[in-house]
């Protein structure tokens, strides 16, 4: 019987951001973008009602349609997160809200400065 060694993690935003990158080979520039938005989601608390893998999903949608990717929410992608475009819509419009307040709101400071960076591509 093989032991875990107390190896145990759980699911993550940004380790299904990571995949769902991997797997629509997008560009340094959409992951980071993703990762700014999904980095917004989790302080908000009324996005707590999306699942961590939905979160990543929206993001990962969102930022492509920010930077005007031909195929923002692909067959494959569909395939993998058994999610519709019509479903990852609807989470990712409540994070285009967070955008909008990402500089106004004192809470979402850090993260807007941090992404302003550019060891973070300047993608806030």
């Amino acid at each position: 019987m093989k032991t875990l060694n107390y190896e145990i993690t759980f699911p993550t935003v940004y380790r299904f951001l990571e995949r769902y990158h991997s797997l629509s080979q997008g560009t340094q520039e959409v992951f980071m973008l993703a990762c700014y938005l999904s980095e917004l989601s989790l302080i908000e608390v009324k996005m707590n009602k999306w699942l961590p893998s939905r979160i990543a999903c929206s993001a990962l949608y969102l930022s492509k349609k920010m930077l005007k990717q031909s195929q923002p929410w692909s067959r494959d992608l569909q395939a993998m997160t058994k999610l519709a475009e019509r479903a990852v819509r609807d989470s990712a419009r409540e994070i285009c809200l967070l955008i909008n307040l990402a500089h106004q709101k004192k809470v979402f400071e850090p993260i807007y400065k941090k992404y302003s960076t550019a060891k973070f591509l300047r993608v806030a």
